[in-house]
C-alpha cells in the first residue's frame, strides 16, 4: 500500500520539505551559458589571430615582390646614369680633346653655315628642319697638331697648328722664280726641295680633314654604341616589370607576374613568402582553397595602360613601355676639314662641316676611304636607320602617373573547434607595397602634365638648361637647334657653362706638359668595332681611352688620357641630386644577373685587361681625387673644374647617397615627399655620409648604395593603402600637378 503523508515519519517530511541540490541544476544551466561563451570567446580569438597572420604574411608577400620590383627599378636607374655618363664623354671629348688646339675657346662668333636638305644621317626627327645659321664659334673636332701625332710636345707638321682658329689658313709655298739663273748648279736641288716640301705640306692637308672627320665619327659611333646596349638593357628590365620577361626564362608574366635579376618568378617567390609565414591552420586552409584561388599578384606596371605595346627595335628587341619616354635628341657635332683654293696648290684652309653624311663629307672622301675606312663601314653606321634603341638618347624619364606598386590578394578556409555546423570559415586579406625613394633619372622639363606622353615646359623650365632641345611631348615639330644642340651638360643644378668655362675647356693642357704619349693612339686603339656587338655579349671594355703599348701604359693601369675621361665623367653635384647612383653596380646588381639576360653593363672604367676586375662609381670617385685632384684641376680655395663629388679619403663616394635615410624603424625621410621631410632635414649629417660600408665589411648584405649605417640611394620599399592608390589628389606632374594615377588597382 502505497504510503501516505500521515504514515511519514517526522524525518521524512524534512527530507520532502529540503532545497539541497537546487545549486547543481542551476550550476549546471551556468556552465552551459559560460562554455557557449568560452567556444565563441575561442573562436573569435582563434578566427582574429588566424586573420592578422593572414594580413601579416599578405603584407609581407607584397613587400617581398615590390622589393624586387625596386631592385629592377634600380638596375633601370643606374644603367640610364650610364647613358648620361656616355653623354659627358661625348661632350668633354669634344669641347676638351678635339678642341684642344685652338688659341681662344671663349666661344661666341656667328658664322653663317648652309645645311643640304633633311638627311637620315643626321638622324633629326620627322618635319624638323636645321637653321640656316648656326654659331660656329662652338666647339668642332680637330687634330691637326703636334700632340696628336707625336711623342714630343713639340708641334710637328712643321711646326704648324692647323686648329689655331676656325678658319685658319696656311698660304701655299710659292716656286721660286728662278728665271735666268735656273741654269744654276744650286737651282735644281732648290726646285726638288720645294716641290718636295709643298708636296707633303699637300699631303698634311689633305689628311688632315679625313683624320678629322674619322675621330669625329668613332666619338659619335662610341657614344651611340653605348647608348644603343645600355638601351637594349633598360627595355629588356622594363618590359619584364610590364609583364613580358625574356623568353629564356619560362615564366608566362603579364599582370601578375615578372621575374627578378636571377631569373626567378616574383610571383612564385612572394607565394613562397607568404605560405611560409602562414600559421598551420592557415596552411591548411589556403591548400582546401587550392593554390590557383587563393593567392593573386598584382604588378601595376603590367596593367595594360602601362605596359602599351612597343615600338619593335633593332635585332629583334622591344621598345619602351608606355611608363618610360627616351629622351631622343639630336647632337651637333662639327669637324675641320681642310681644302686647297688652288688645283693642286700647297695652300691648305679650314671649314667647319657639320658630321652629316654626305653633305659633311670631306674634301677628299677617296683618301678618308682608302686610309681611314676601307670596307665602308664607318659610313655605313653613320647612315644606319634609327629605331627607338639606336637613336642619340640622353636617356629616359619615367611617367609619374603610372606608379610602381605591388597588390597581393590571398584567401584561406580555417576550421574552427567550437564551430557548430563544422564548416571552414573563409578568410581573405590584401595587400600594397610601392618603391619610394629614387628616381630613374631627370626629366628633360619641370612639369608632365597628367595626359601628356612626356615632360614639357620652356627652355627655361629646363631641369638641365645646357641640354639639347628633345620633344615636347613627342611632337617632332618642336625640336629646335642652336648653341645647346652642342654636347654639353650642367656640373651643378643651375649651372649656365658646363663644359664652356674656361678652366673646364683648359683642364687638360697642363697635362700635355708632361705627358709623351700622343693622343691618337689611345683614341684609335679602343674605338667601337665596326659593327655593333650582339647584345647578350658581355662587355669586354669600355670606350675609354686605351692603349696596350708599354710606353703609352707604363703603370699597367691605363694611359694618362684615360684617368682624365674618368675624373670628367665621375659623379658631380647635378648627378647626385637627380639620378639613382649605385656606388658598387658590379657586386650588388651584375652578379645577380648570372645568366646575362639583361645584359646589365658594367661601369665606366672597367677593362679586362687591366688588373683590377670590378670597377664602379666608388672607383671612378677615388679615380678622380688621385694626386690631389690633379684630374679634376682642382685649386686650393676653389672647387674643381668639374664639380665632381668630393669627401674627405675613401668616404668621398658616399655624396652619393642622397635618396633618402632611415629614421627611426618605421620611418625615414624622403626629400621628395615634402610632408616626412621637415624643413632643416637635409642638413642631417647621414645625407651623403656612410658610417659602415658593405662593400668590406659586410659583402653579402645587398643594401642599395653599398651602406650599411647612412644615407641611402636608390628605390627601398613602404606598404600603402589601396585608398592611397585611388586618390585623385596625387602631385606627381610638378607644382600645381594634381590628379589621379593613371593604373589605379582594378577590382583587386
Amino acid at each position: 500500500m502505497r504510503p501516505s503523508a500521515y504514515n511519514l515519519g517526522v524525518g521524512q517530511m524534512a527530507g520532502l520539505n529540503s532545497e539541497r541540490g537546487q545549486m547543481a541544476i542551476f550550476i549546471a544551466l551556468i556552465f552551459q551559458v559560460l562554455f557557449v561563451f568560452f567556444a565563441v570567446t575561442v573562436n573569435v580569438g582563434m578566427l582574429v589571430h588566424q586573420k592578422i597572420n593572414l594580413q601579416n604574411s599578405v603584407d609581407l608577400a607584397a613587400y617581398y615582390a615590390a622589393q624586387r620590383q625596386a631592385e629592377i627599378l634600380n638596375a633601370i636607374a643606374h644603367t640610364n646614369y650610364q647613358i648620361h655618363q656616355s653623354w659627358k664623354l661625348l661632350a668633354w671629348r669634344l669641347r676638351a680633346v678635339g678642341d684642344l688646339g685652338r688659341k681662344n675657346t671663349a666661344h661666341g662668333t656667328p658664322t653663317t653655315a648652309q645645311f643640304g636638305e633633311n638627311h637620315p644621317a643626321f638622324r633629326l626627327p620627322v618635319g624638323a628642319t636645321l637653321p640656316e645659321a648656326i654659331w660656329l664659334g662652338n666647339p668642332f673636332i680637330c687634330t691637326a697638331l703636334g700632340r696628336w701625332q707625336s711623342d714630343s710636345p713639340a708641334i710637328n707638321r712643321g711646326g704648324e697648328n692647323l686648329c689655331y682658329s676656325p678658319n685658319f689658313a696656311v698660304p701655299g709655298i710659292p716656286t721660286p722664280n728662278v728665271g735666268p739663273v735656273r741654269f744654276l748648279s744650286f737651282v735644281g736641288p732648290l726646285l726638288a726641295f720645294t716641290r718636295n716640301m709643298q708636296r707633303i705640306q699637300r699631303l698634311d692637308c689633305e689628311d688632315a680633314g679625313p683624320a678629322n672627320f674619322s675621330i669625329a665619327a668613332r666619338w659619335l659611333l662610341s657614344y651611340r654604341e653605348a647608348v644603343r646596349r645600355r638601351k637594349i638593357t633598360i627595355s629588356r628590365l622594363a618590359n619584364n616589370l610590364s609583364g613580358r620577361p625574356p623568353p629564356a626564362f619560362g615564366v608566362p608574366g603579364g599582370p601578375g607576374d615578372f621575374v627578378d635579376l636571377t631569373g626567378e618568378s616574383v610571383r612564385k617567390g612572394a607565394f613562397n613568402t607568404f605560405e611560409r609565414n602562414l600559421t598551420r591552420p592557415n596552411r591548411a586552409g589556403s591548400k582546401v582553397v587550392g593554390r590557383g584561388e587563393n593567392f593573386e599578384m598584382l604588378n601595376s606596371l603590367a596593367l595594360p595602360q602601362a605596359a602599351g605595346q612597343p615600338q619593335p627595335g633593332g635585332s629583334g628587341e622591344m621598345g619602351f613601355p608606355n611608363w618610360l619616354n627616351d629622351r631622343t635628341v639630336w647632337p651637333l657635332i662639327y669637324y675641320t676639314d681642310f681644302v686647297s683654293l688652288v688645283v693642286g696648290g700647297s695652300d691648305c684652309r679650314g671649314v667647319q662641316k657639320p658630321l652629316i653624311f654626305p653633305q659633311g663629307k670631306p674634301a677628299n672622301y677617296d683618301r678618308m676611304r682608302l686610309f681611314y675606312d676601307p670596307s665602308g663601314t664607318l659610313l655605313a653606321r653613320l647612315n644606319e636607320v634609327d629605331d627607338p634603341l639606336t637613336s642619340s638618347s640622353l636617356g629616359v624619364e619615367k611617367n609619374p602617373w603610372f606608379m610602381a606598386y605591388v597588390g597581393i590578394r590571398a584567401k584561406v578556409k580555417v576550421s574552427l573547434p567550437f564551430s557548430p555546423f563544422g564548416e571552414p570559415v573563409e578568410l581573405e586579406a590584401r595587400a600594397f607595397a610601392k618603391p619610394f625613394g629614387g628616381t630613374v633619372g631627370p626629366w628633360s622639363y619641370l612639369k608632365w602634365p597628367r595626359e601628356s606622353f612626356g615632360s614639357t615646359g620652356t627652355a627655361a623650365e629646363k631641369v638641365d638648361v645646357l641640354a639639347p632641345n628633345g620633344m615636347i611631348s613627342g611632337d617632332p615639330q618642336s625640336v629646335t637647334f642652336g648653341s645647346n644642340s652642342f654636347p654639353n651638360f650642367s656640373r651643378f643644378p643651375g649651372d649656365t657653362l658646363g663644359l664652356s668655362s674656361q678652366r673646364s675647356l683648359a683642364s687638360l693642357r697642363p697635362a700635355l706638359v708632361i705627358q709623351r704619349a700622343p693622343l691618337a693612339r689611345t683614341f684609335w686603339e679602343n674605338q667601337p668595332p665596326a659593327t655593333p656587338a650582339n647584345a647578350d655579349v658581355v662587355d669586354t671594355a669600355d670606350h675609354l681611352a686605351f692603349s696596350n703599348l708599354p710606353r703609352d701604359n707604363p703603370s699597367g693601369d691605363g694611359p694618362w688620357i684615360r684617368k682624365y675621361e674618368i675624373a670628367a665623367i665621375a659623379p658631380n653635384y647635378f648627378d647626385a641630386m637627380y639620378y639613382s647612383i649605385e656606388p658598387n653596380f658590379d657586386r650588388s646588381y651584375i652578379g645577380k644577373d648570372r645568366l646575362n639576360r639583361f645584359a646589365l653593363r658594367r661601369d665606366f672604367g672597367f677593362d679586362p685587361r687591366l688588373p683590377q676586375q670590378e670597377f664602379g662609381v666608388l672607383d671612378q670617385v677615388e679615380v678622380a681625387g688621385e694626386r690631389n685632384g690633379i684630374y679634376l684641376g682642382e685649386v686650393a680655395g676653389s672647387e674643381n673644374n668639374f664639380y665632381t663629388i668630393r669627401g674627405q679619403g675613401d668616404g668621398s663616394w658616399a655624396r652619393v647617397l642622397t635618396g633618402w635615410i632611415p629614421n627611426g624603424a618605421f620611418r625615414y625621410l624622403d626629400p621628395t615627399n615634402p610632408e616626412e621631410f621637415p624643413r632643416g632635414s637635409d642638413q642631417d649629417p647621414r645625407f651623403g655620409r656612410c658610417a659602415q660600408r658593405t662593400r668590406t665589411q659586410l659583402p653579402s648584405v645587398g643594401i642599395p648604395g653599398s651602406c650599411a649605417q647612412g644615407g641611402r640611394t636608390g628605390y627601398s620599399v613602404k606598404i600603402i593603402s589601396r585608398d592611397y592608390l585611388l586618390s585623385d589628389r596625387h602631385e606627381l606632374g610638378g607644382s600645381g600637378m594634381v590628379g589621379s594615377l593613371l593604373n589605379p588597382p582594378p577590382n583587386f
